[in-house]
């Protein structure tokens, strides 16, 4: 088969080349309509002067009689017009021609007083009326109408130029846009093909507002949301085989001894401890899992909609307050009606619970726990617990990071590596917020620049 040449491939220059067609088929009927329009005034303007001709010898013959007609007729004829308009005459009487230099048998009909274009010979032609001045007397008048044949050449030719000036700038400009526009496109293939980080920011940063610009926009968003994907899925497969290794090498030493177990209480026993064992695998595979997912869902807007925040938080509350009173744990709340906040509801009730689970883990029997809603949405969850020291901050927010406080404690170090991705996905700052003593998370919008 043969090949296709790339050019012909090309979206914009073909949108090109339909353009240019466009611009010659508009040219065209425009110049069908002033070609037209010229040729009926240039006739008109022969037919006034072909009747203006003939009623001048009408009148000659009905004063001064044929003889007079037949003289006045050979004199029109002798001088040139210098306008190029020169007149022709042809005079039947009886049938019989008796004057002007006409053919005899030029298809006028004088009955009717019939106005035409005539073949005069030697490649010319006029503009003829003939008619019936008496009986058996004919008259017909003509004038050439070389001016007016040349008028339209010289139209045709304008046309003709403009129409080859049209299609010529046309064409500069449309294959300027089109190397444009292929610069453009080139630039999202290339980003698509290298999905650098340098090449995805200049596409989200496109400020162009066409369609081109708005593509460019959404494609940069795609390929940064695809490699946030794909590495919080590197992230999460090598932290899978660091932190999986030791639950999976107990559980393979409980089952291999699981057939010399002595006993049925020692097997029933071992069979508790596997299981107990896949749980927390499975669990920690499901907490990476939903950090990884929404970690990757970060920039993405769709199914964030505004929410009656004070409503969530109070549910929330009256969820945990048994759980607080079992802990033996003070539960203040605080919630300003009407506060409301953009996000998905059940992923920021989750991020909620996520803190309020680590204040019952971690504060003491005797210990009290503080739950805040501000106006502006920014929400608290306070207690006096053992707290976090300064330099481990930033650390409890990392996948498996815990505070010195957490020894001894059963638990992955995940939640509040959740909390934050689900934070960060709803652009908001979850911070740990200095105190004089235990934890204080706060939860509001992230500052603009």
């Amino acid at each position: 088969m043969e090949a296709v040449p790339a050019w012909t491939r090309s979206l914009v220059v073909r949108s090109a080349l339909w353009v240019a067609l466009i611009a010659v088929v508009a040219t065209v009927a425009l110049y069908v309509v002033v070609h037209s329009s010229v040729t009926g005034s240039l006739r008109a303007g022969l037919a006034a002067g072909t009747d203006a001709d003939l009623a001048g010898l009408a009148d000659i013959y009905a004063t001064s009689g044929r003889t007079e007609l037949i003289a006045r007729i050979a004199d029109r004829e002798l001088p040139i017009a210098r306008d190029g308009r020169q007149p022709h005459y042809r005079l039947f009487i009886d049938g019989r021609k008796v004057a002007g230099d006409l053919a005899a048998d030029l298809p006028l009909a004088a009955a009717q007083s019939a106005l035409g274009t005539v073949v005069l010979g030697g490649g010319r032609t006029g503009y003829a009326r003939t008619t019936m001045l008496g009986p058996g007397v004919e008259l017909l008048v003509a004038r050439e109408d070389a001016p007016e044949r040349a008028t339209l050449r010289r139209l045709a030719l304008a046309f003709a130029a403009g129409a080859a000036a049209i299609v010529a700038a046309v064409l500069l400009l449309a294959t300027w846009r089109a190397r444009v526009l292929q610069r453009r496109i080139a630039r999202v293939n290339r980003a698509y093909r290298a999905a650098g980080t340098a090449e995805v920011t200049a596409l989200i940063g496109d400020r162009s507002t066409d369609e081109i610009g708005e593509l460019t926009r959404q494609s940069g968003r795609a390929l940064a949301r695809l490699e946030a994907l794909v590495e919080a899925q590197r992230h999460v497969t090598d932290q899978i085989a660091h932190e999986i290794r030791t639950p999976l090498l107990h559980l393979e030493t409980r089952l291999k001894r699981l057939p010399r177990a002595p006993s049925e209480e020692q097997v029933s026993e071992t069979v508790g401890l596997v299981s107990r064992d896949v749980r927390g695998i499975t669990a920690l595979l499901e907490s990476l899992l939903d950090i990884a997912a929404t970690e990757a869902a970060r920039g993405d807007r769709e199914g964030l909609r505004p929410f009656d925040l004070a409503q969530l938080v109070g549910d929330l509350a009256e969820v945990y307050r048994g759980s607080m009173e079992e802990a033996d744990l003070a539960f203040h709340v605080a919630i300003h009606p009407g506060a409301r906040l953009v996000g998905d509801p059940p992923q920021i009730g989750r991020l909620l619970a996520n803190l309020l689970d680590n204040a019952i883990k971690y504060v003491p029997a005797g210990g009290e726990v503080v739950l805040e809603v501000a106006a502006d949405g920014r929400v608290t969850v306070a207690d006096n617990g053992p707290g976090i020291p300064a330099d481990r901050v930033e650390r409890v927010f990392e996948r498996f990071g815990r505070a010195p406080s957490a020894a001894g404690i059963a638990g992955h170090g995940l939640g509040l590596a959740l909390a934050r991705a689900i934070a960060l996905r709803h652009d908001l700052s979850l911070t740990l917020e200095p105190s004089g003593r235990g934890c204080r998370f706060s939860l509001s919008p992230e500052e603009r620049p």
